[in-house]
């Protein structure tokens, strides 16, 4: 029987320590190893990005032959709700995991010299949130930063269609959602430099080196006050969109499971 795995990243692989290390995490370990077991033994593999499929080799030892790229679309958004500030802000959402990089936002905000905010918003636990606080106090930006933690569907699509920009400093991604959704929602995006952004946004997004958080400022201060570069990069990001589509990517998985049966 030919069989077909897909992998939608190898972030694990990269930050083991983070992900699977520590006593209590033999299990995992274990889990996560089985794993990578079947990914090497399946007879076609589907990764979203080529920056996956990168990973999947190097991390993972998968043949290239056995690796087909199907890349995702923008997820449906829900109808915006709920207020936004009045005043301009860029916006960071998602977890708190390493390879997000939040660090890069925080101190950028430490570099911010107008009245721009960054607002950041994800499912953290209290003690993620309380660590976050503690970072931005030593840094000096608490008064820049507003920790907004788990917001609704609808609040986090508000947020994000009012806002200067979405940030998305990652160091590693196996894929780019938050690009699109920025992106899809009429919004600039700018994103750190490494190769799953770039597929993701193409020339629409702004990039930057994810561990230069004065830059990150500069830009930040320079999209709240052009509004012609602002709206620019915005119909950009709406055109790159269009790039991406459900049934393209329905339509590419059926020819892979027609592959691997056939």
């Amino acid at each position: 029987n030919r069989t077909q795995g897909s992998l939608y990243d190898l972030i694990p692989a990269r930050y083991p320590r983070a992900f699977l290390g520590g006593a209590g995490r033999a299990g995992d370990r274990w889990a996560y190893r089985r794993f990578l077991e079947r990914v090497r033994g399946a007879d076609l593999v589907v990764v979203p990005s080529t920056a996956t499929a990168d990973d999947a080799v190097h991390l993972a030892g998968v043949s290239s032959e056995r690796i087909r790229v199907v890349p995702l679309a923008v997820p449906s958004a829900p109808e915006p709700l709920g207020e936004v500030p009045s005043s301009p802000y860029v916006l960071f959402t998602g977890g708190l995991e390493p390879h997000k990089n939040a660090m890069t936002v925080l101190q950028a905000a430490a570099w911010l010299r107008s009245d721009a905010r960054i607002i950041l918003a994800g499912p953290w636990s209290a003690r993620a949130t309380e660590r976050l606080r503690r970072r931005a106090v030593g840094l000096g930006a608490d008064d820049r930063v507003v920790q907004l933690g788990f917001v609704s569907a609808g609040r986090l699509a508000a947020l994000r269609a009012n806002a200067t920009a979405a940030l998305v400093p990652s160091w590693c991604e196996g894929f780019g959602f938050p690009v699109l959704e920025a992106m899809a929602a009429g919004v600039p995006v700018i994103a750190a430099d490494i190769p799953a952004l770039r597929e993701v946004g193409g020339d629409a997004a702004i990039y930057l080196p994810p561990g230069d958080p004065r830059l990150w400022a500069e830009t930040i201060e320079r999209l709240a006050s052009d509004d012609e570069l602002r709206w620019a990069k915005a119909a950009e990001g709406l055109q790159q969109v269009t790039r991406f589509d459900w049934k393209q990517t329905a339509g590419q998985l059926n020819e892979v499971y027609d592959e691997a049966l056939s």
